[in-house]
């Protein structure tokens, strides 16, 4: 399957802070996967969540997996011309 436009999704926290939560989900799963438990552990904290790329099992993934999980490391490589992107957030 072909990979699709990375999404940022951010939540506002309660409190206006410089700290800023990043959420990165596991394989076959999406961006909002994390909210509830990172909410509960970070209140005040501005969470700003990513969606994988890459149509994974019923979700997606950040790199592509085999079938066994593993990941394949020809395509992590070049998967990883986003990872700087991800860091350059704004709370």
């Amino acid at each position: 399957m072909d990979a699709i436009d990375l999404t940022t999704t951010t939540w506002p926290g309660r409190e206006d802070s410089s700290v800023v939560v990043l959420l990165l989900h596991g394989s076959g799963q999406d961006e909002t996967s994390l909210l509830g438990f990172t909410r509960d552990a970070c209140p005040d904290r501005t969470l700003v969540a990513e969606r994988g790329r890459i149509p994974w099992e019923h979700g997606l993934a950040f790199f592509r997996c085999h079938p066994d999980r593993s990941l394949d490391e020809d395509e992590r490589r070049g998967d990883t011309d986003d990872v700087p992107r991800l860091a350059d957030v704004e709370g």
